[in-house]
């Protein structure tokens, strides 16, 4: 009999309770630490997380997440960072990561708002 060493993934919901900046800001430090996760739409108030651990394990990772130094510019964001601009086909592409960084994410108001 052959024995098979499959892994189960589970999806899971986030409800983190935050703002918009703050839910991308956690989807993409999700992602940083290769747990897959997608906010279904833009103005979604949660994340869809697909995760083949315990809802406990999901919780201490993202705790771990909070209590970090978490770099930003680490994050694995889109390999084409699209703002809507007039001269953005003119602006180098790391200038228009620090700006998606700048005006789309927000760490510090998330460790502010999920550890209080």
């Amino acid at each position: 009999m052959q024995k098979w060493n499959a892994r189960i993934f589970y999806n899971q919901a986030v409800f983190p309770w935050v703002g918009t900046r703050r839910l991308t800001t956690l989807n993409y430090a999700l992602r940083h630490r290769r747990i897959k996760s997608k906010l279904p739409w833009p103005t979604c108030v949660y994340l869809e997380v697909i995760f083949d651990g315990t809802k406990e394990e999901l919780e201490n990772i993202i705790m771990d997440i909070l209590h970090s130094d978490l770099d930003m510019y680490d994050l694995p964001l889109p390999d084409k960072v699209q703002i809507e601009g007039k001269y953005n086909e003119f602006i180098p592409l790391e200038l228009l990561r620090k700006q998606f960084i700048k005006d789309y994410l927000d760490f510090e108001g998330l460790q502010r708002d999920m550890l209080s």
